[in-house]
């Protein structure tokens, strides 16, 4: 594996050279794309790692759709599925926390339920808040949109690796859906596995927006633009702007097979491209891009209604 100066550099020399060859995309903030996915046998484990870095990113959309082979598939729970993973979990590091599950905020639209749990694979506390409540240290942050009938989910997030899931409100002729493949927002590190330290997380239930504080300063915003049974869209915010080099978003997922992955295509548009390139998950080189998608054309058995994922609308401009 190659360490992160040198993809941290690698990626910096993608950017510059097309920066250099279409100075017009500075405002676009042009990004590049390394995929560090790596062949697996075992469905729980997140084998696919595709990281996003540039210059002077300031904002870009993360938008979840549903697959469009949604109606041609039952209803599914997103059970896990450990028959390829002979020693899932061995080498993972194990801290003890004391449990405690407690509904931070339970308002018109939104619910959100924090949850230390008994054990978990770092040691970083991180804290969570909203309307004045927090939990520290927090693991697990689950978002209910009251507005949809039933239990449902859109959100997702686990401060203390910095992962997060969301999934569009179902489709009115269907219960619910399942997440899937998972995202980093911010400076990209490696602690065993790519991670991001946050050290907090205030929520506003009022505009739908997190705004994350990072190590040293820098802070990020994550708003929920559109909830809808289509799909759901959050926009990013950075402050500062991202710094040439580090990766500043990841997509974390599972591939082994076409028919047993939560994605297994990279759609990417690159810069000045008339049209869409598509390579299979572990086939994609990177480069850069103005847009990246992550999806399934057929269903997968490992949560099949989980959404397809896309990258875009990078730019420069406050």
């Amino acid at each position: 594996m190659r360490s992160a100066f040198t993809t941290g550099f690698a990626i910096a020399m993608f950017v510059t050279a097309a920066l250099a060859v279409s100075p017009s995309l500075h405002a676009a903030a042009l990004v590049a794309a390394e995929n560090r996915s790596i062949a697996t046998t075992c469905a729980e484990v997140d084998n696919v790692d595709v990281r996003l870095a540039g210059r002077d990113v300031r904002r870009f959309t993360i938008t979840a759709r549903h697959p469009d082979y949604l109606r041609d598939i039952p209803e599914d729970d997103g059970g896990a599925d450990f028959s390829g993973c002979p020693n899932f979990g061995a080498s993972d590091p194990v801290f003890q926390f004391a449990p405690l599950e407690e509904v931070l905020y339970d308002g018109t639209r939104y619910k959100v339920v924090a949850h230390r749990l008994a054990t978990f694979w770092r040691n970083r506390i991180a804290a969570f808040e909203v309307a004045g409540r927090e939990m520290r240290p927090v693991h697990l942050v689950q978002l209910y949109d009251k507005t949809v009938p039933g239990r449902v989910q859109i959100l997702v997030v686990y401060p203390a690796d910095g992962y997060w899931r969301i999934k569009p409100q179902p489709p009115d002729w269907r219960g619910d859906t399942v997440f899937g493949s998972s995202f980093l927002i911010g400076p990209i590190v490696d602690d065993g596995r790519p991670v991001v330290d946050i050290e907090r997380i205030v929520f506003d239930p009022e505009t739908g927006r997190f705004t994350l504080s990072f190590p040293g300063g820098d802070s990020a915003t994550l708003g929920l633009s559109r909830i809808a049974p289509d799909q759901l869209s959050i926009d990013v915010a950075f402050d500062p702007p991202v710094r040439e080099g580090g990766a500043f978003a990841g997509l974390r997922s599972m591939f082994v097979t076409e028919d047993n992955s939560d994605t297994a295509l990279a759609t990417w548009r690159a810069p000045g491209a008339g049209a869409e390139e598509s390579r299979p998950i572990l086939a994609y080189e990177g480069g850069p891009l103005t847009a990246i998608w992550f999806e399934r054309h057929r269903p997968s058995r490992h949560n099949p209604s989980a959404p397809d994922i896309r990258f875009s609308d990078f730019s420069s401009l406050e």
